[in-house]
């Protein structure tokens, strides 16, 4: 009885040294107003790599983290698509990369639409991806139908298959 009673004793100097070392923060105008907070975590919110979809000085920001052979995440993209549509121009949108190891296509899939990107056409291939997922999901090589997703667009073939084996390709989708 007498440890558990010492211990709260800690706890709540502990606790009661903390209240006092912000009170006296607070007091010397040493901790940032809200206003301060709110907009240094909008400018840290967006990274050079993301996909942005709506204006970056939007009031709300949307941070998707999505693997292109994920059934739900295929499913969330027409909700996704939903709310770009009624927010218009108070969302901005932000796309990233996480594909799943249990998913072997998916980190091809994410260097097929960071190579579209290089040309102009990441959410076209986006768009391409999801909605044929079930015609490439369970193939050996995803890459052979991403070169007919790729010249669908209208994108440069040559440069597609260069790009998309690049480590330039690699290293980005590596880095969301």
């Amino acid at each position: 009885m007498k440890k558990h009673f010492i211990l709260w004793i800690i706890v709540l100097a502990a606790l009661a040294a903390g209240v006092y070392v912000v009170w006296i923060l607070a007091r010397s105008g040493s901790l940032p107003s809200t206003t301060q907070v709110q907009t240094a975590a909008v400018a840290t919110a967006l990274e050079p790599n993301d996909h942005l979809q709506g204006p970056e000085n939007a009031k709300v920001i949307l941070i998707e983290y999505s693997d292109f052979q994920c059934p739900a995440c295929r499913a969330y993209e027409l909700i996704l698509q939903q709310l770009r549509k009624d927010f218009g121009s108070s969302l901005v949108f932000a796309y990233r990369h996480f594909p799943l190891p249990q998913h072997a296509n998916a980190e091809p899939a994410a260097r097929a639409s960071e190579t579209a990107a290089l040309q102009g056409k990441f959410w076209e291939m986006l768009g391409l991806l999801f909605d044929k997922q079930d015609e490439w999901k369970d193939l050996d090589n995803a890459g052979e139908i991403f070169s007919r997703y790729a010249a669908s667009l209208g994108l440069d073939a040559n440069k597609f298959e260069t790009d998309f084996n690049s480590a330039e390709v690699k290293d980005k989708v590596a880095s969301n």
